[in-house]
C-alpha cells in the first residue's frame, strides 16, 4: 500500500549549535510524493470549500456534522478517526503509523484506496517527515550530550509529549543510558507511552 510513496534523501544545510554542535543535519529519508497530489489540487480545493460551507450551515443550527466529506472521512473509518481526534496525540499516531495498520483495516477495497490516497497527501507526509527530522536531531543531541558529560545518563523532559514516538525512536537509535520524564494532560497518551516504554530498556517517568 505504500509502493506509490516516493522517498528521497535530502541534506538540510541548517546548522544547530546551541550546544556547541556544528555538524550539519544528516541525510534523512523524507517522503516526497508530489505529482499525484498536485494534479488533485482542484478537487481538494472543492472539497475544502464544500466542507467549510457545510460546517457554517450546521453551525447556524448549532449542530456538528458527523462527517466532513463523503469522499474523505465518509468513506474511510480510519480517516474519520483522524478527523475526530484532530489536534490530539491519537490523530498524529494514526498518521505516523498508518502503514502498520492499513492492511488490518476491516474496510472494502475502495475504502482502503481512499484511505491510502488521503493518508499520503503532502500534509500527512510533512507530519511524518517532521517526526523523522525531530528523531534524527534528538538522536545526535543525545549522543553529543552523553559524550560531553563524561558518558553519564542523559535526562530528557518532554512537555505535551503525546505518544512521544520521536523521543522513543531517538533513545533507541542513540543506544545510550537515558532517563525520560513525560508530561501530558491526556491520560490516554501517557498510558500508551507506558506500554511503549516497557518494550525497551528505557527509564520513563510519567506525569499528568
Amino acid at each position: 500500500m505504500t509502493a506509490g510513496v516516493k522517498k528521497e534523501k535530502i541534506r538540510n544545510p541548517c546548522e544547530y549549535n546551541s550546544l556547541g554542535i556544528k555538524d550539519k543535519l544528516p541525510e534523512i529519508d523524507y517522503e516526497i510524493n508530489k505529482l499525484l497530489y498536485i494534479l488533485f489540487i482542484p478537487l481538494m480545493d472543492l472539497i475544502a470549500v464544500y466542507t467549510f460551507i457545510k460546517k457554517a450551515v450546521y453551525k447556524l443550527f448549532k449542530k456538528t456534522p458527523e462527517i466532513n466529506s463523503y469522499f474523505f472521512d465518509g468513506l474511510s473509518s480510519y480517516l474519520n478517526n483522524i478527523k475526530n481526534g484532530a489536534a490530539s496525540w491519537l490523530a498524529l499516531f494514526l498518521i505516523y503509523n498508518y502503514y502498520k495498520h492499513i492492511n488490518e483495516l476491516n474496510e472494502k477495497k475502495i475504502e482502503k484506496r481512499i484511505t491510502c490516497f488521503w493518508i499520503n497527501m503532502r500534509n500527512a507526509q510533512a507530519v511524518r517527515n517532521r517526526k523523522k527530522l525531530v528523531a534524527t536531531v534528538l538522536t545526535d543531541l543525545i549522543k553529543e550530550i552523553y559524550e560531553k558529560n563524561g558518558r553519564k545518563e542523559v535526562f530528557i523532559l518532554s512537555i505535551a509529549c503525546g505518544s512521544a514516538e520521536a523521543v522513543f525512536d531517538a533513545v533507541i537509535e542513540s543506544r545510550v543510558p537515558v532517563r525520560i520524564v513525560l508530561l501530558d494532560k491526556d491520560e490516554t497518551a501517557l498510558d500508551y507511552c507506558k506500554k511503549e516504554a516497557f518494550k525497551y530498556p528505557i527509564r520513563c517517568f510519567l506525569f499528568y
